[in-house]
């Protein structure tokens, strides 16, 4: 199930979102950040990582599976993809 699959399953569902699609969800939305940091910029992840990134995941994981939080974790994706794009081509 790609992300965007599980994103839509998860709103699908928002008022009783399946467990095991949110924890996948979340581990590969991290996984993917830390890979791509590890590998574009490992001196430096503020240059990837979207603005508020610590306080936007302490949010997340206050409060897992909500729909604020799976939007939210959606968006963080969506922005460190375009910063990282947007990194690559400036170097």
């Amino acid at each position: 199930m790609t992300m965007e699959e599980m994103y839509d399953s998860l709103l699908e569902n928002a008022k009783n979102p399946d467990r095991t699609v949110y924890n996948r969800f979340r581990s590969g939305i991290g996984q993917h950040i830390e890979e791509t940091v590890l590998a574009l910029a490992p001196d430096d992840p503020g240059a990837l990582l979207p603005l508020n990134y610590s306080e936007r995941m302490d949010y997340i994981d206050a409060r897992p599976c909500r729909y604020h939080s799976i939007v939210q974790l959606k968006n963080i994706y969506d922005e460190f993809n375009k910063r990282s794009a947007s990194y690559c081509a400036r170097r």
